[in-house]
């Protein structure tokens, strides 16, 4: 009873601090590795409420003094196998599928006029994988670890241009490749199977949008991550030998949370 009541603790903490704060990062899925010579299976889903992006090239004439910014929710679900080289490290391949919604909002001088106005993008399912490595060395019940992983995902999207005032809204359509590498350190703490941790991740996300106007003619759009910085906090519960459940919320440079459960062979 004492541990289902830590873990609805940790469970409205991360859900409570991940929620407010504007900050697209994967979980790690949990703190410590699967064990030497050990597999286990996952299904990650992680929901990024909204992610900065940065405007960094795309988009010629007749457009000057363009700049761009990005908003960007992500809904994404992954299966996740996991090997252990050793006790403290191991490495893992993940595979699924990933769908976004995207503002770009956009100001600039066309034709000697300023004009502002925003994309609307809304991208279907498509694949996504990555793969990654954690280390984790534990010291008594403190464990300090590390996570490395990239996630990829292209997606085909439909949206419309809107221009403000009188103008009508253009229709368009594309695809958009999105790419991040990050990197975690943390340190947790075991409370028999309840396993909180804390950590401080970097992430670089680069996003391209490949426009297809209704009209005809195509353009590019290129972002990176507005912030790279950011904090995560997550706890895991051992339900038994086999089962794990997580549960992570990301602060600072994303405002996601990712849901887990893996079962360890």
């Amino acid at each position: 009873m004492r541990k289902l009541f830590l873990f609805v603790v940790l469970t409205i903490l991360t859900v409570a601090l991940c929620l407010p704060v504007p900050a697209n990062a994967a979980s790690i899925g949990g703190a410590e590795t699967v064990g030497k010579g050990k597999f286990s299976v996952s299904v990650n889903q992680d929901i990024i409420f909204g992610r900065d992006g940065t405007y960094t090239g795309g988009m010629g004439a007749p457009l000057e003094n363009l700049e761009m910014n990005s908003d960007v929710e992500v809904n994404r679900t992954m299966v996740k196998g996991s090997y252990g080289l050793a006790s403290w490290w191991e490495v893992y391949v993940t595979v699924g599928r990933s769908s976004f919604n995207s503002v770009l909002n956009w100001s600039s001088t066309i034709f000697g006029e300023k004009s502002t106005g925003k994309f609307n993008l809304k991208g279907d399912n498509g694949l996504a994988y990555g793969f990654g490595t954690k280390v984790a060395k534990e010291f008594g019940d403190w464990i300090l670890g590390g996570d490395l992983q990239y996630l990829r995902h292209k997606n085909s999207f439909n949206g419309a241009l809107n221009m403000g005032g009188d103008f009508d809204e253009i229709s368009l359509g594309g695809d958009a490749s999105f790419g991040e590498f990050q990197v975690a350190p943390y340190v947790a703490r075991k409370f028999g199977d309840i396993v909180p941790y804390l950590g401080v991740k970097y992430s670089n996300a680069k996003t391209t949008y490949n426009l297809k106007w209704e009209e005809g003619g195509t353009d590019s759009l290129d972002f990176s991550s507005a912030k790279n910085i950011g904090m995560f906090l997550g706890t895991d519960w051992k339900l038994n030998d086999s089962w794990k459940a997580n549960l992570e919320g990301s602060l600072g440079n994303e405002k996601a949370i990712g849901f887990a459960v893996a079962y360890k062979f």
